[in-house]
């Protein structure tokens, strides 16, 4: 939620603050990737451009994802462009819908944390 509230639009703020912060919805921050871990310079999701211009793609893993499983939205990083530095790091906020998909993960701590591996294909 903090990442949404200092960074997101106003239009978000306004539509999907108040859901979040009465708990009708739930968000999750959506990082760690299986091939990358914590090295966010590292990252293989991706995002690109519909033709119109108005839209991202995205696809790729997130691995760890803290309560994943129970997500309503996703505050996702993606690679938006092509050179390889951190330029290219995008931060998207990803609602559940078709094309996104989670799998819980089994931990030796704990299944109720709904500790996740994101796949989205072409979300």
């Amino acid at each position: 939620v903090p990442a949404i509230f200092h960074f997101g639009s106003d239009e978000v703020k306004r539509t999907l603050g108040p859901q979040l912060l009465m708990g009708d919805k739930h968000s999750v921050l959506s990082i760690s990737e299986p091939f990358a871990g914590s090295d966010v310079a590292a990252l293989q999701a991706t995002a690109e451009k519909t033709p119109d211009g108005k839209f991202y793609m995205v696809s790729g893993l997130k691995k760890w994802i803290t309560e994943g499983a129970y997500a309503d939205y996703f505050v996702t990083a993606v690679r938006t462009g092509r050179t390889g530095t951190p330029k290219d790091l995008s931060m998207l906020l990803i609602e559940r819908g078709p094309g996104l998909e989670t799998k819980q993960i089994k931990t030796t701590y704990s299944t109720c944390c709904g500790t996740a591996m994101v796949i989205m294909n072409n979300v």
